[in-house]
């Protein structure tokens, strides 16, 4: 995406168009791991006026440079913005836990309600990639196993047909390829060529 918008200069754009691009390719920036471009991005297209919810990755930058953000947001976004913050601070304490390779803590931290209803498959990328790491004997546990790897499995599918979305945390975001071989070894847990823990 981000080639298709090279060349286009937004001082030549009315204010609400100029607005749709900055917001566009500030989006494409961050999800493109471009933190610092991203974010210059957003917050530029937030000084014009349009109908862009340009709130919304800001309201994400903010949550990423750590500052406190209340649970309840007022404004038409208020959904979507409440629940923002759980689901990123949820993957941040994943990755912390699977880099101290305690995969129980990065369930913990994720096997949320927010995380499972917002489909998102940067959480749910961590989520499979932590119970892989776990093999449980209890039938509760296996089968709340074979739903998160398949659950990312079905997330990554839609992704890659358009239909999917990804959190874009840049300089957090697991990147295509990493995202491609944990698919790969989902795929094959469930086709029983992994370890899956069996219910006696």
């Amino acid at each position: 995406m981000l080639t298709k918008l090279d060349g286009i200069e937004p001082a030549g754009l009315d204010g609400a168009a100029a607005q749709h691009f900055l917001h566009l390719r500030g989006i494409a920036r961050l999800r493109a791991g471009d933190a610092v471009g991203g974010a210059v991005d957003v917050r530029r297209a937030s000084t014009f006026t349009g109908g862009c919810h340009v709130h919304i990755p800001l309201h994400l930058l903010e949550i990423l440079d750590g500052v406190e953000i209340p649970e309840y947001v007022a404004g038409t976004d208020t959904y979507i913005l409440s629940r923002l913050g759980p689901v990123v601070h949820a993957i941040l304490a994943a990755d912390r836990g699977l880099a101290a390779r305690d995969p129980e803590g990065a369930i913990s931290a994720l096997d949320i309600v927010l995380v499972w209803r917002s489909r998102d498959r940067q959480s749910l990328a961590r989520l499979a990639q932590a119970w892989l790491d776990v093999v449980p004997t209890d039938p509760v546990r296996v089968l709340r196993r074979r739903l998160a790897l398949a659950t990312f499995l079905g997330v990554h599918h839609d992704y890659g047909v358009g239909l999917g979305h990804d959190l874009p945390i840049p300089p957090h975001s697991w990147g295509k390829e990493r995202l491609e071989e944990l698919a790969e070894r989902v795929r094959g847990e469930l086709e029983g060529r992994g370890q899956e823990g069996a219910v006696e």
